[in-house]
């Protein structure tokens, strides 16, 4: 029987959560052809921090195809296939992509979903890690309050765009650090425990201080230094790319996994894969915001409003 292995391979094109994202689009093909599937995180930097409990054949990064369609697995005369996808076999992209993940997710059977999710397991140090600085704060639930800026203003010391990138990739969201601390501002509930997460650490540190200016004490940050995990797509991208070690964002993840509800406000119309895709797989609800202008927190507030 044909089998189907996806692998974050080391030099990925996308970050985690697209690889999720792709994952479990491949895992339903595969229940569609009847081909056999798993998928490693082991060949990345990831790896040592994320384990996904693969058990097959050991392969080299090498073999990890980066273009391969779905739809030409079936006539390939190999066994096995090793892809690092991140792809969503869609017909129609003139709909929004948020449209389109949203009709995905609701596609997903509950088997693939419970597939990843008893799969996925971190490391001791990891587990660790967010249980010592839960307990550090006295947390016992809560939920996840994060805003998403763009890769430009995070992961670029500056925002420059290699001269020869695709000018698809070059996109900037120049919202000010001002604008993204109103919306902060109007989220919280007095009544629940939250964690805040950002791609920009320049934005974790503006609510640290505004934390403790405000003796905000049901609010807190557990980790810092946030990296894409794509760490080809950053030199690719950015002249100055901020490189990071991963293990405090697999400390984000793991929050994420355990979370009562992750609620992502984001500068991109899709919203947040990494935020969505480990949330559906551990069954916590998300929610995302688009955040499309510098007049965010206005709409947010009338929005708001009008619930009551």
């Amino acid at each position: 029987m044909k089998k189907i292995v996806c692998s974050y391979k080391k030099e990925a094109r996308f970050g985690f959560g697209d690889f999720l994202r792709g994952s479990l689009a491949t895992k339903t093909f595969c229940d569609l052809k009847g081909f056999d599937f798993d998928f490693d995180f082991s060949k990345h930097e990831i790896g040592e921090f994320l384990y996904s409990g693969y058990i097959g054949d050991d392969y080299l990064d090498d073999e990890v195809d980066e273009n391969l369609a779905l739809r030409d697995v079936e006539h390939s005369d190999l066994d096995t296939i090793y892809t690092c996808n991140n792809r969503l076999t869609c017909g129609n992209w003139k709909q929004s992509m948020a449209k389109i993940l949203l009709d995905f997710q609701k596609s997903i059977s509950p088997d693939v979903k419970n597939l990843f999710a008893n799969k996925i397991k971190f490391s001791d140090d990891v587990l660790k890690a967010c249980a010592s600085r839960l307990k550090e704060k006295n947390i016992s639930s809560y939920e996840v309050l994060h805003i998403r800026l763009g890769d430009t203003q995070s992961f670029s010391d500056d925002g420059e765009i290699v001269e020869d990138c695709e000018k698809r990739n070059s996109r900037a969201f120049r919202y000010t650090i001002e604008d993204y601390m109103k919306v902060f501002d109007c989220l919280l509930d007095t009544e629940k425990n939250y964690v805040f997460m950002s791609d920009s650490q320049e934005l974790r540190d503006r609510v640290s201080d505004h934390i403790k200016k405000n003796t905000l004490t049901n609010c807190h940050i557990l980790t810092s230094n946030p990296s894409h995990t794509s760490r080809k797509y950053t030199k690719t991208i950015y002249k100055n790319p901020r490189i990071k070690n991963l293990f405090e964002t697999a400390v984000d993840i793991c929050l994420l996994s355990k979370s009562q509800k992750n609620t992502s406000f984001s500068s991109y119309s899709f919203g947040s894969n990494f935020i969505q895709w480990i949330s559906y797989i551990f069954d916590v609800p998300y929610i995302v915001h688009n955040l499309k202008g510098v007049d965010m927190y206005d709409r947010w507030l009338r929005k708001k409003n009008h619930r009551k």
